[in-house]
């Protein structure tokens, strides 16, 4: 579903290239409205990058 919104086959107009509002229309079936919460925390996840600390290449292992 986020491929075929970024590519712009969404019915929403103009959806191509715009990943958060992709991501918001996964999440909710709403382009942004009433999505910013949840926009925001896969950010705040992507930026906190906590897979790292699982013991992947570059984390602490613990």
């Amino acid at each position: 579903m986020i491929r075929g919104c970024l590519n712009g086959w969404d019915y929403v107009t103009d959806t191509t290239g715009d990943l958060w509002g992709c991501v918001g229309r996964w999440y909710s079936g709403e382009w942004y409205r009433n999505n910013d919460g949840y926009i925001v925390a896969v950010k705040k996840h992507l930026a906190e990058k906590p897979w790292v600390s699982w013991g992947y290449p570059g984390g602490s292992g613990t």
